[in-house]
């Protein structure tokens, strides 16, 4: 048995960072910044979810809403239409 968290899909190293980050939300959406870190284990630091949450938001692949530590992400509407 392994030691990572259980997240909704085999982890991939062929999977880049965003794509991680986006086959979480599929399954856990309106998640935060702490959750998606604390679930994708010790693969990603705080930092490096943040700077690909906003590259995400970036390319429209993700929404926001909310402030401060009330903030969740999720799917855009329009990305979870192109999947």
């Amino acid at each position: 048995m392994t030691n990572e968290p259980y997240i909704g899909f085999l982890w991939a190293e062929s999977m880049n960072k965003e794509d991680h980050i986006i086959s979480y939300l599929q399954n856990h959406p309106e998640s935060s910044t702490a959750d998606i870190t604390r679930n994708l284990g010790s693969h990603y630091s705080l930092s490096t979810v943040k700077r690909r949450l906003s590259a995400l938001l970036a390319d429209q692949k993700i929404i926001k809403s909310g402030k401060g530590k009330a903030t969740v992400y999720a799917l855009s509407p329009a990305y979870a239409i192109v999947q």
